[in-house]
């Protein structure tokens, strides 16, 4: 569950393994079940695609604008710096979910599918 949730990637998967033991604890426990994982998802505000709130945010800023996104107004919506922002975009485009060109970042069709899954 950790592993489909931090896409593969080795960061977020061990502050979720973190997360999820801190779970286990609160619950007297050493052992980690899948049950304490599926709390520290929605304890966390994870999604299905192991995206945290700030991540989510940049999703629902590209999805509210008709159009390109330039990465200065993202970076002054999430309140982060561009460099940030950009190690941000690295997963998403990789996960198929934003694309980026002279204009500005856009959602592609599965971004817009996976916001629509997901709960507001």
């Amino acid at each position: 569950m950790i592993a489909k949730g931090s896409s593969g990637v080795a960061r977020p998967g061990v502050r979720m393994l973190e997360g999820s033991k801190r779970t286990a604890s609160a619950a007297s426990t050493d052992n980690i079940t899948p049950a304490h994982v599926e709390r520290m998802f929605q304890e966390s505000q994870i999604d299905s695609l192991g995206l945290d709130p700030v991540e989510q945010h940049y999703l629902h800023i590209l999805r509210d604008v008709d159009g390109p996104v330039r990465l200065n107004v993202i970076a002054t919506h999430l309140g982060l710096p561009r460099k940030t922002v950009e190690v941000l975009e690295e997963d998403f485009i990789r996960l198929g979910l934003v694309t980026k060109s002279d204009k500005g970042r856009m959602l592609t069709p599965k971004g817009i599918e996976h916001l629509a899954g997901s709960s507001e």
